[in-house]
């Protein structure tokens, strides 16, 4: 009799709930720490008066992340110039900042980029180095594809705004007042080697 009615109470009972899932999305995308980036570049520059002109070269930046969303870092871009009368090197330094966006358990992260900027165009006249340089501020962004946490292939897509202030040539400095605006656009590979 009593194991009767055990068996009733047991087939009575609510079925256990199942446990909830709490495992962690994984982590597709990794955007802390040490940065290194290494790119290809297409670049167009319009100085005040002339026609703008584009050319090709590489750039490299190397920052670090405080946390996922913020990276500080400086970076450089070279690239040769192409103009009815030949070539000239153009080249900008960056220093600033990357914000990016939905990084962890996202395989594509989107970010912005703002940064501020020196800027040179060097010229080789009869053996001598024409230098105009100058500054100006950094606006853009870009999407990394991170094919594993720490590796994104990465594209990206800036617009400078400054000016030529000074030129340069056998020794002497003269002041300068040009604008001198450019456009990158980058291709390459993003990585973060310490996790």
């Amino acid at each position: 009799m009593c194991i009767l009615v055990a068996s009733d109470v047991a087939a009575q009972a609510p079925a256990a709930a199942p446990a909830p899932d709490t495992a962690a999305p994984a982590v597709r995308s990794h955007t802390s720490k040490l940065f290194l980036q290494a790119h290809f570049n297409g670049t167009g520059l319009a100085v005040e008066d002339a026609d703008a002109e584009g050319g090709s070269g590489f750039g490299v930046k190397l920052g670090y992340g405080f946390n996922p969303l913020f990276t500080l870092y400086a970076g450089f871009d070279a690239a040769g110039m192409r103009t009815e009368g030949g070539e000239y090197g153009y080249g900008l330094f960056d220093i600033g900042g990357q914000f990016n966006f939905r990084s962890g358990p996202n395989a594509v992260v989107p970010y912005l980029d703002l940064a501020l900027t020196g800027q040179a165009a060097v010229f080789d006249i009869a053996g001598d180095d024409l230098v105009f340089s100058g500054s100006g501020f950094t606006l853009g962004g870009g999407l990394k594809y991170f094919a594993t946490p720490a590796v994104a292939i990465d594209g990206s897509l800036s617009t400078t705004l400054g000016s030529f202030r000074e030129v340069e040539y056998q020794g002497d400095r003269e002041a300068v007042d040009a604008s001198a605006n450019g456009v990158r656009l980058g291709f390459g590979i993003s990585w973060y080697p310490v996790r």
